[in-house]
């Protein structure tokens, strides 16, 4: 939390986040913690548990898409 104390006296009092990617609860938790103890709390959080879904969807796109492995295709 000193890093986002430091971020916004940097950025002159501008809010100041961060990304959170959150795959277990006790992730969480610990950030919580953190905030208690330290007294600082950041502007916002963005929470992310989606568990890689971007990387999963882009296959899954190519089945539904039709889009060809051109690696496979490459001797043909």
């Amino acid at each position: 939390m000193a890093f986002i104390a430091r971020l916004r006296s940097l950025s002159g009092g501008k809010p100041v986040g961060f990304k959170l990617a959150i795959g277990h609860p006790w992730e969480w938790f610990a950030i919580v913690k953190a905030m208690l103890e330290s007294g600082e709390r950041p502007d916002f959080i963005v929470v992310d548990g989606a568990k890689g879904e971007p990387a999963r969807r882009r296959w899954s796109l190519s089945i539904v898409w039709g889009t060809v492995n051109r690696s496979r295709h490459a001797g043909a």
